[in-house]
C-alpha cells in the first residue's frame, strides 16, 4: 500500500471544513426593503397617493408633489422653482 503524501492529508482533512465554509458563504444575503413616501406639504389638504400636483388657483400654477417645485407660467413658459414665486410669498 502507498502511502499518501502529508500535503494531500491536509487537503483531504481540510476540504469538508472548506466545504462548510463555501456553504455558508451560499447563504442567502439578507434583504433590505426601502419605502419612498411622498408625504403632503403640512401647509395642503390630504392628497390621494396617485396624485402629483396641487392646483394652486390664487398664483394660477401648481405644486408638484413628487418633485417638490412650484410650476407656475411665466411670459408663456411653465417655469419650476422651489420656492414660491416672489410674488406670491407672503
Amino acid at each position: 500500500m502507498t502511502s499518501i503524501p502529508f500535503c494531500f492529508r491536509r487537503i483531504r482533512l481540510a476540504a469538508p471544513a472548506f466545504a462548510l465554509l463555501l456553504g455558508l458563504a451560499a447563504a442567502p444575503a439578507a434583504q433590505a426593503q426601502i419605502n419612498i413616501n411622498i408625504n403632503t406639504p403640512s401647509w395642503g389638504p390630504p392628497a390621494p397617493p396617485t396624485a402629483q400636483y396641487y392646483y394652486l388657483p390664487e398664483m394660477e400654477g401648481y405644486y408638484d408633489l413628487r418633485a417638490a417645485e412650484y410650476v407656475n407660467l411665466t411670459n408663456g413658459r411653465w417655469m419650476r422653482t422651489r420656492a414660491r414665486p416672489a410674488v406670491y410669498r407672503g
